[in-house]
């Protein structure tokens, strides 16, 4: 069976020389189906080419693997004759060139890991993290959230990869060095602004709140600036605007904006910024219209301030949780 058999850098490297049997050549083209295995192949790929530039890689051919496999079985139900084996020389030399030449790219690959940027993994589990990179940008995960970053950038570009979750980026300008982030879903290119990303299995949503920001896939790309938005289904192939809201990523800012907002609307973003519950004895206190800015305060005295302003009143049931009470409005 295809998935019987072991996909590593040895394997690889038999396919690269021309050495890999069918069945490995058709498990080979199972497990690149994986974007992580595809970019692993290509970096091998791409040192093999650079130690060997006169062998060319070719594609992996499922239809030849399936003949020669099927060709193999017609050969194997038809009696044969039993056959003395040897060994000549030129096989034997063949047999040591392939060895040699498996264990000069495991070197190779050796030497290359070796030299290779160390990439640090940043989860924040249930509290915000703040990241400062090397060239002073900065980033902070919001919780449930994991980013991977080199501890020191390339010198032709600044890439990261976010694995999941939400993070607002504050990039320094760098015209000469793009600072890309890598998604399952997409990549987002920028050379100095500030925006949000947020990732879920189901969805991207990249918002802008400084500077300009590119953000594409193999099918479709958009451009966004301040004050706008791109979301992307992972079962879609383009991506649909929208106006951003910069108390989306008020758990990075810490500051607030409304303008004639609802209550049920603020408190959705007070919520998930001070990582809060607060409960309407009343559903229409939701109802209620706010104007307001709020910057670097606690939860208690913006609540405070709020039902105040409304002739509502609230109670701190716990560190996280609250009850606003009042007769609402209409």
């Amino acid at each position: 069976m295809k998935n019987e058999i072991d996909i590593n850098d040895e394997l690889i490297a038999k396919y690269l020389s021309g050495e890999a049997s069918p069945e490995e050549a058709m498990a080979l083209d199972d497990w690149l189906q994986k974007s992580s295995n595809r970019q692993h192949f290509i970096e091998l790929q791409k040192m093999w080419e650079a130690s060997f530039p006169s062998k060319s890689t070719r594609p992996i051919e499922l239809d030849k693997a399936w003949a020669a496999i099927e060709q193999r079985k017609n050969k194997g139900s038809q009696p044969t004759t039993a056959k003395a084996i040897s060994f000549r020389p030129n096989i034997l030399l063949k047999v040591a060139a392939s060895i040699l030449l498996i264990l000069f790219f495991a070197g190779i690959f050796y030497l290359y890991q070796a030299n290779r940027p160390l990439n640090i993994t940043m989860a924040s589990g249930d509290s915000l993290k703040h990241i400062r990179f090397e060239d002073h940008s900065t980033a902070m995960l919001n919780r449930n959230s994991k980013l991977v970053y080199p501890k020191s950038f390339a010198t032709d570009q600044r890439q990261v990869q976010l694995i999941n979750g939400e993070v607002f980026f504050d990039i320094a300008s760098d015209p000469t060095k793009p600072f890309i982030i890598r998604t399952e879903m997409a990549t987002i290119n920028v050379l100095g602004t500030a925006f949000n990303v947020l990732l879920t299995p189901d969805t991207l949503e990249v918002s802008v709140d400084r500077g300009k920001v590119m953000v594409y896939t193999s099918t479709d790309s958009v451009y966004l600036e301040r004050g706008e938005a791109a979301f992307l289904r992972a079962t879609g192939a383009t991506f649909e605007t929208r106006g951003s809201n910069s108390n989306a990523w008020a758990y990075a800012t810490h500051k607030f904006i409304f303008s004639n907002t609802s209550l049920k609307e603020v408190f959705r973003y007070v919520e998930k910024a001070q990582d809060c519950t607060i409960f309407m004895s009343n559903p229409e206190i939701g109802n209620c219209k706010l104007t307001a800015t709020f910057e670097s305060v606690s939860t208690d005295y913006m609540l405070n301030l709020i039902t105040e302003a409304l002739n509502l009143s609230v109670t701190k049931n716990d560190d996280r949780t609250f009850t606003v009470e009042g007769e609402g409005c209409h």
